[in-house]
């Protein structure tokens, strides 16, 4: 018996989390947390939460004391 296959389309789109763009099946990607990145959209991320990070609280100078 002669049986037909169909296979299907296995390519999955995935969006970039940060900036909402198609992230192409050929293209290079990061996942962090379950959710998925450009490669470049990433290294933003990582640079930005870097920047948060502050020793501590700030002062505001006290003028006269």
């Amino acid at each position: 018996m002669n049986a037909k296959v169909k296979l299907l389309n296995t390519d999955v789109k995935v969006w970039c989390a940060s900036c909402c763009i198609r992230i192409a099946p050929h293209e290079e990607r990061a996942i962090l947390k379950g959710q998925t990145y450009h490669t470049h959209c990433y290294s933003k991320l990582q640079f930005t939460n870097s920047n948060r990070k502050s020793p501590g609280p700030r002062r505001s100078p006290s003028l006269g004391n």
